[in-house]
């Protein structure tokens, strides 16, 4: 009677846990199908407008979505191996690093030489929904992977802040542009100080990623 109550429960648990992963995989392709669609409306509005930003925009979103895409892949191809699942925490925090150079050289030429462009009230409200759905997206994440022990969610976790953070930054300069109503050296300052931000918490998230993948690693 014990034998077929326990088997029950783990036949229950093992279905549980087989339907949060299911859930888990579609919220991820949602998530980067939405992210690889704003990349390339990115694409579009730098080849539109002829905005160097935007173009660059669309190579970091880009960036992203190919984590985001490798992250789903080798989880779902080695969905009981916790190993191989640190080692893309940890290949993806090397490439945080990369993607704060990228970012840093953007931001110094895009800032230096005036790259980015006023746009129109359509355009700001895209970009404002973006970002807005992009803030929520990475509150939820934070809070679903501070109860799970899910090592892909946390990666997930950490890439969309990188893009929630670079989004409210896009928002920043885009709308400092269009809607000017402060003086230039103001509005280059509140830029530069946005910029070194948000590059330094992106680089922290890649160094915390590193750590924590190498720690575990060790033990495995």
């Amino acid at each position: 009677m014990n034998t077929r109550s326990n088997n029950k429960d783990s036949k229950e648990t093992s279905e549980s846990i087989s339907k949060k992963a299911i859930r888990l995989n579609w919220l991820i392709i949602f998530s980067l199908v939405i992210n690889l669609s704003y990349a390339i409306y990115n694409l579009y509005l730098g080849i539109t407008s002829l905005s160097i930003w935007f173009g660059l925009m669309f190579l970091y979103y880009l960036i992203l979505g190919l984590m985001k895409l490798f992250s789903l892949i080798r989880k779902n191809k080695y969905s009981t191996d916790d190993k191989k699942q640190y080692q893309v925490m940890r290949i993806i925090g090397i490439v945080f690093f990369f993607l704060v150079i990228i970012l840093s050289c953007s931001l110094t030429l895009t800032l230096k030489f005036s790259l980015y462009k006023s746009h129109t009230t359509i355009i700001m409200i895209s970009i404002a929904a973006y970002t807005f759905y992009k803030v929520i997206i990475a509150i939820i994440n934070l809070v679903k992977a501070r109860k799970s022990q899910d090592i892909t969610l946390y990666t997930i976790r950490n890439i969309n802040i990188a893009e929630a953070l670079v989004s409210l930054l896009n928002l920043q300069m885009t709308m400092y542009q269009s809607f000017n109503t402060e003086e230039e050296n103001n509005i280059l300052i509140m830029n530069i100080i946005s910029s070194c931000v948000v590059c330094l918490l992106i680089f922290f998230f890649g160094i915390r990623m590193i750590i924590v993948s190498v720690k575990h690693l060790k033990r495995l």
